[in-house]
């Protein structure tokens, strides 16, 4: 399902991007446009990092 609302979401993405618009709160909206409705979290993930 994540993949597949992945590739709903377009170029929106790549474009805000290249304007340097990486929020969540500035990606959320594609996302939740692509989801159709269904439960989106969208947020700031740290991987990789160790106490």
């Amino acid at each position: 399902m994540a993949k597949r609302i992945a590739g709903a979401v377009g170029p929106g993405p790549e474009r805000l991007r290249k304007q340097g618009r990486i929020s969540p709160d500035e990606v959320r909206p594609l996302v939740e446009q692509a989801a159709g409705g269904r439960r989106v979290e969208a947020g700031i993930r740290l991987v990789g990092t160790s106490n």
